[in-house]
């Protein structure tokens, strides 16, 4: 006979009482319970074998907070022009409206994460620990530093100072960190933004596996794909992603992701020859998006630095099929393993700078250490082949 499952750890008695409003409100849920996930927050789990194709969760479309639901969510909250963008939106509201008692949201408010929570977020790291991340991951946390920055900035020429920086890039974060896409908005895919209670529990896996979260007519609900033990932590997949994007918009890197990706334009960019021939490449579309992953470089990589290694002529030959180019095949291969050493000798340089911080955290630096250790086995498994 075998013995139950362990007790999981009982989440801080916020979650309870929201637990208790949201069945009250319409969610429903399945042997399923929020729980103290070690070195990832709060999750969901298992508390019985749950078959595949069961429905665990389900949190009802009026329940969302969306572009829609906002004026209920906030109602002081002033009208914005056309063309502000739904994140931005959505974080003025919480940062406007997240301490009312009388917020028909109340009860869920508190489960949000504290800035604190957040601290893994290189967005609100100093600028020693910002310089140990990859350049990869310091150019996707530019760009998104730059989109809070125009949002806040979009914010505050409506709310005036109603709104305090800090409290703002704060909701700005949860926003970030806890939004699904929402198909029944109009607009950009990037403008279809919504927040789901209970369902934002689950945490994102790349394996096979993960549970389905589905928006309908009357809501999301969230299904099992495979037979589940008693016990199990219950993941959603939030995209095939990189780990340089999973860590700078979630804080976050998993130790497995069949989804691995590492983004070479910052070196690339370096390589010599690369600018005289940018003009062509962005005529033609192929300029950046070059990635390399365990089984090698992208077509995209592979045009580029054929165009800075090789003739012109040759080159429209070989995008139109007419030309192998085993000549510049091989010094393709030359110049990446020249620059992919060179990714390997930043990784000795960041580890061998270590930590300068007085206040080390030690669950950010192995952060850091574990993205690092990727990126050598993606690069790694290329320069074997290669």
């Amino acid at each position: 006979m075998s013995s139950p499952p362990p007790t999981p750890p009982a989440p801080p008695p916020q979650h309870a009482a929201f637990t208790t409003w949201a069945r009250t409100a319409g969610v429903t849920t399945h042997s399923i319970v929020p729980t103290l996930i070690p070195g990832a927050g709060l999750g969901i789990t298992s508390t019985t074998p749950i078959p595949s194709g069961t429905v665990i969760a389900f949190c009802p479309r009026s329940l969302l907070l969306n572009i829609s639901t906002v004026p209920l969510f906030s109602p002081t909250l002033p009208p914005f022009p056309p063309g502000t963008r739904t994140h931005a939106i959505l974080a003025a509201a919480i940062a406007l409206s997240h301490a009312d008692p009388k917020n028909p949201w109340a009860a869920w408010i508190p489960t949000f994460p504290s800035r604190e929570d957040l601290r893994g977020l290189p967005l609100f790291w100093d600028k020693a620990r910002r310089a140990r991340l990859p350049a990869s991951a310091r150019r996707l946390l530019s760009a998104m530093e730059k989109r809070m920055e125009a949002d806040e900035a979009a914010v505050r020429a409506v709310c005036g100072v109603g709104v305090g920086r800090e409290v703002y890039q704060w909701a700005w974060a949860v926003v970030n960190t806890r939004t699904l896409f929402y198909p029944g908005a109009g607009g950009k895919r990037e403008d279809k933004l919504t927040l789901c209670p209970f369902v934002d529990y689950f945490n994102h896996t790349s394996r096979a596996g993960a549970c389905s979260a589905v928006y309908g007519p009357r809501g999301y609900t969230v299904t099992t794909t495979r037979d589940v033990a008693a016990g199990e932590e219950l993941c959603v997949t939030y995209g095939p992603h990189s780990g340089d994007f999973l860590l700078v918009e979630y804080g976050f890197v998993p130790e497995e992701n069949e989804a691995d990706a590492l983004l070479l334009d910052p070196w690339l960019e370096r390589l010599q020859g690369v600018n005289e021939v940018r003009e062509r490449l962005e005529l033609e579309g192929y300029w950046g998006n070059w990635v390399l992953d365990g089984r090698g470089w992208c077509y995209r990589t592979e045009v580029a630095i054929r165009l800075v290694v090789g003739d012109e002529g040759r080159w429209y030959a070989f995008l139109g099929g007419d030309e192998g180019g085993a000549v510049e095949a091989a010094r393709v291969k030359g110049v990446l393993r020249g620059v992919l050493k060179g990714v390997l000798e930043e990784a000795d340089e960041v580890e061998a700078m270590g930590a300068e911080e007085e206040d080390v955290d030690a669950e950010i630096e192995e952060t850091i250490r574990r993205r690092w250790r990727q990126i050598r086995r993606i690069v790694g498994e290329v320069l074997e082949k290669t």
